[in-house]
Parts: C-alpha cells; structure tokens; sequence
C-alpha cells in the first residue's frame, strides 16, 4: 500500500517513473520534478540477476518469464503513482542477449510495456550527465561498474570527450571466474589478469589513460550500484557516518578494502551482509575490477557519487 502523504503533489508537479533493466537488478524510482528540482518519492529494486539467465548468449525461458513479472509489478507502481511520464529502458544483459528482440517483444505483449534498449554509448551519455551534475572540475573520468559491464567517459573541459563499454560488470565477472562464494587468491589473480587485457585491449581505454595525464586536475568518479557499495563498506570501515552526496578517498582504498576480506573473510562477509546482502558474492569481484582499472588509469583520487544512470536518464530525456 502506498502512503497518500508521498504522492501528494503541489502546482506543478511532476511523476517520473524510470525503471532500469540492468544485468544484476531491475530497478524503479519515480522522481517528483519541480522547475528542475528533482525528489525521489518511491524506490522498488529486485536482485533479478538477469544475466545469470543467459546461457550460451540466450535469454533463458525463465530469465524472460522473471523479466515479465518485474516489468509488470513495476508497471503497476507507476501506474499506482499517477506518473505523468515512463521509461522502462534496459542495458547490457538484453543488450547481449542473442534473443532480446524476441525477449523484447514477448515482454510487450505480456506487459503492455515497451522497453527501450540502449547501446553502451547512450549509456555513456547518461553517465556523463550524472557525472557533471556533481563534478566540480571540468575534467574528469567516469567509471560506472554495473552487473554485466563496465563504461568509461572522459570530459574534457566540461564536454563528453569520448567512451567505450566494456564487459566486464561484477556479475559477469563472477559467473565467469569464482566457484564459490568470494573468490580465491588464484581466482583474484585471474579476474585482474583477464580485465587488465581488455583495457589494454580496447584503443578508447588506452585513449582516456594518455590523457589523464596531460589533462589538470582530472579526478576520477564511482557511477552506480558497485560504486555506492564500494563508499558504504569503507565508511563502515572508517567509522564514518554517510550523507554526502560526493565521498573522496584515495586509491589506497580500494586496496584497503581488498586487503581486509584476505585478512578477515568472516568479518567481510558479514559486513556485507549487514550493509547489502544482495551483493554478498558480487561485491568482491566489483572492487577487484575498480581495483585493476583505477590502477590502469593511474588515478590517484576518487569520488563516489549516489547520482548514476537514472538520474542521467532524468536530466537528458525527461527534464
């Protein structure tokens, strides 16, 4: 039941309704927008986990019937909500997914709902406009580490410069490379030495880390989901309190992280749990790849942000 008193509005209001269909959760929000002002006033997520559904680049019967129940109930929120505006879009699991258009049209005729399929250079976009919105340099690297892949923006003087998507998401990566539940140190090994070649690999990767350091003061942005775990789990560690819409560390952190859970699994582990269970064995392998990229790139300063590509998809479509 949803209360009345959040979906009261003034003169001038506006419902948005997003749903982002990602690799590792389908995720929706409605915005309350106001003259540019935006609120959240309602948040739905499930661990869907929609790429572990894909089998040799198919979208599983399964994976497609889950797909459907959660377009559904996100479908029926938004209607609940009276949103003046929805956008169901969907990135990198039906991006690779050999069936999406057939996903996509059974989705359609079971829902009612038409999915917007973006490419990993919108989602580059999107990124980027989140990334601005609370960047106080104008040049700045973006990485935004979701289930299924990881993207890269450079802005350069304040303008999106150029970005590649790589697959490469925490999901991914731990379907492909962890037996258990937390990877091993060999395993660990493995996932470092096989994303550190797709960013030698990839021209755009070896593009952006050449300019990082011509380019001053070029900080580097945590986008997403990952990201957001990343910030959590080390003010626990710190002992910090959260609320910052920006949280800086150094590159030491993600190190710093890494070396706890090989010092004291248990305690990581329940930790993680405590924070986001539903990251339990995905969040490892996400900081091992920030890891192995921030190294890559050589940045010395990060900034985790709560904005990503919802908060993209608002700015650029919707407002």
């Amino acid at each position: 039941m949803i209360d009345s008193k959040i979906l009261r509005r003034r003169k001038g209001d506006r419902f948005i309704g997003l749903a982002d269909i990602g690799s590792n959760t389908i995720h929706g929000v409605v915005y309350k927008v106001n003259n540019g002002d935006t609120t959240k006033i309602l948040n739905h997520k499930d661990s869907t986990e929609l790429i572990s559904y894909i089998c040799a680049g198919i979208l599983s019967d399964e994976g497609i019937d889950r797909l459907c129940s959660e377009v559904k109930q996100l479908d029926d929120l938004f209607r609940l909500s009276e949103c003046d505006e929805v956008d169901f879009f969907a990135t990198s699991a039906l991006r690779s997914a050999v069936n999406c258009d057939e996903a996509l049209r059974i989705v359609r005729e079971e829902t009612g709902v038409c999915i917007r399929l973006i490419d990993g250079k919108q989602e580059a976009r999107y990124d980027y406009m989140a990334m601005k919105k609370n960047c106080c340099e104008k040049n700045a690297v973006g990485l935004d580490l979701g289930g299924g892949s990881l993207q890269a923006v450079l802005m350069e003087n304040g303008e999106l410069s150029r970005s590649t998507s790589l697959e490469c998401g925490c999901l991914r990566i731990y379907n492909a490379f962890v037996k258990g539940i937390l990877p091993t140190e060999t395993e660990t090994r493995e996932i470092i030495e096989y994303v550190k070649y797709l960013f030698e690999s990839d021209i755009v990767m070896r593009s952006i880390r050449k300019d990082m350091n011509t380019l001053s003061g070029c900080s580097t942005y945590m986008i997403g989901g990952t990201a957001r775990a990343f910030g959590k789990f080390h003010r626990a560690l710190e002992d910090m309190s959260g609320g910052k819409r920006v949280y800086s560390v150094d590159e030491g952190a993600l190190k710093q992280v890494m070396d706890v859970y090989r010092e004291d699994e248990g305690y990581c582990v329940y930790l993680t749990n405590k924070l986001f269970p539903e990251r339990i064995c995905t969040f490892l392998p996400g900081i091992i790849v920030f890891r192995a990229v921030t190294e890559f790139l050589g940045s010395r300063e990060l900034r985790v942000i709560r904005d990503g590509i919802r908060e993209g998809v608002l700015q650029h479509d919707h407002i």
